[in-house]
């Protein structure tokens, strides 16, 4: 990486703790305010809507027979366009990238499924710019291409392995520039990464990774280092879903926000303007007895796993964070988890029946520019979050678009329109 700068994260906010907060003077008693230095802090009470918003479908495009390109095994990435068309990223033989009308009906193929130069295999990062230039990150083939809505063809070797990036790791912000979510070179395969680390990069138009956005030490206090492999979000949660783990998100306007969950707690920082720390009351999450033992007798792949300290009394605050570029956060917290059966392949292997995994249905919680916490919005139960596999969501104002399953495991895309009491 080249042109290396170094984004000094609000370290006031970082450094500053809130004592004695004030009551607001809007009346509103549901939570307290107060600057402290560089940082304002906003700590929530109760939100402003007690009764949570329900996600009220408006359709959803995909089926169990029909045409293949209303056929989904699995989706890996979702983008929506401009103008609210639906891109759709898979990883099976059937995948490609597909793009679906506003309306949900299909309109064609950005890129079928293949090892060409204008093919893709696994599509793990997926975005769309104003213009409708559909940047992708190819997993399979460790490239970001980019396909131009005049035929336009163009490919990046911008990452060195295919293991570094989650599903948020590309975005289009609304300057044009294109962001890659980025890990630090390694030397050992199993050292951690320490903090200050690199989280955020520009891909140049040469495809160089530039503008480099670091996350400050202050983060690593209270979270773990994490797997070295992985960037924040559900491939560390995997490894090990009982720790916190250090959260991150930038937004399409370049808002950037840091949290490490082992308080219900995050910092938003945006140019120009103080660091804004929002928190909230909440009743910690404490894991089932059975599922210490669980992680006691799982195989740990990495090192850094098996120097984990005690098993934990409490599970993270919250899972990912959102920013859907209208100067809302929205949150995905933890709820307790739910045993399951697993497939008789799976009880062949570890000889067990049953395992502990996070709860697959929830809400979200929705805070403000401000950091007012504004309420919950209640998910469907075709909408889960398994901690295995990442919610893949695309949030604008009070629409969301998601990837869910019926009770066959059937994949589809639907969109909701979100209702406030």
């Amino acid at each position: 990486m080249r042109g290396l700068g170094f984004f000094v994260l609000g370290i006031f906010g970082w450094m500053a703790v809130a004592q004695g907060c004030s009551k607001p003077q809007d009346g509103d008693q549901g939570y307290e305010r107060e600057r402290i230095g560089d940082t304002i802090h906003v700590h929530n009470l109760t939100p402003l809507h007690v009764e949570p918003a329900r996600l009220e479908p408006e359709f959803r495009i995909g089926m169990m027979e029909g045409p293949a390109e209303y056929l989904f095994v699995d989706i890996y990435s979702l983008a929506v366009g401009p103008r609210g068309e639906i891109y759709v990223g898979g990883v099976t033989a059937d995948g490609g990238i597909r793009r679906f009308s506003r309306e949900g009906v299909f309109e064609g193929w950005v890129a079928r499924a293949g090892p060409g130069p204008m093919e893709v295999g696994m599509v793990t990062g997926l975005t769309v710019n104003g213009e409708g230039v559909v940047a992708a990150r190819d997993r399979s083939a460790r490239r970001v291409k980019l396909f131009f809505p005049d035929g336009r063809f163009q490919s990046f070797l911008a990452y060195p392995d295919p293991e570094r990036y989650h599903e948020d790791a590309l975005q289009y912000r609304v300057d044009g520039t294109l962001w890659a979510g980025i890990n630090p070179p390694l030397y050992q395969v199993m050292d951690p990464i320490p903090y200050p680390r690199p989280i955020y990069a520009r891909i140049s138009e040469q495809g160089e990774l530039v503008d480099t956005i670091f996350a400050p030490e202050r983060l690593g206090e209270g979270c773990l280092l994490g797997d070295n492999r992985f960037i924040a979000g559900v491939w560390q949660d995997l490894r090990d879903p009982w720790f916190p783990l250090g959260k991150w998100a930038l937004g399409p306007g370049g808002t950037l926000v840091l949290g490490c969950p082992a308080d219900y707690a995050f910092d938003v920082i945006r140019e120009g303007r103080p660091v804004l720390r929002i928190s909230r009351e909440w009743a910690p999450v404490k894991p089932f007895p059975g599922e210490e033992e669980q992680r006691r007798n799982r195989p740990l792949m990495y090192s850094w796993a098996r120097q984990l300290p005690a098993f934990p009394d409490q599970r993270p605050a919250y899972a990912r964070i959102i920013l859907p570029g209208d100067g809302r956060v929205w949150v995905w917290p933890i709820h307790p988890s739910v045993q399951r059966e697993l497939p008789p392949r799976h009880q062949a292997l570890t000889g067990r029946t049953y395992q502990w995994r996070v709860a697959t249905q929830g809400s979200f919680d929705v805070f403000r520019e401000d950091g007012r916490w504004l309420g919950r919005v209640r998910l469907p139960a075709e909408m889960s979050y398994n901690g295995y596999h990442p919610p893949h969501v695309v949030i604008r104002g009070d629409t969301l678009w998601a990837a869910v399953a019926d009770s066959l495991d059937v994949g589809y895309v639907a969109r909701y329109r979100v209702v406030w009491p």
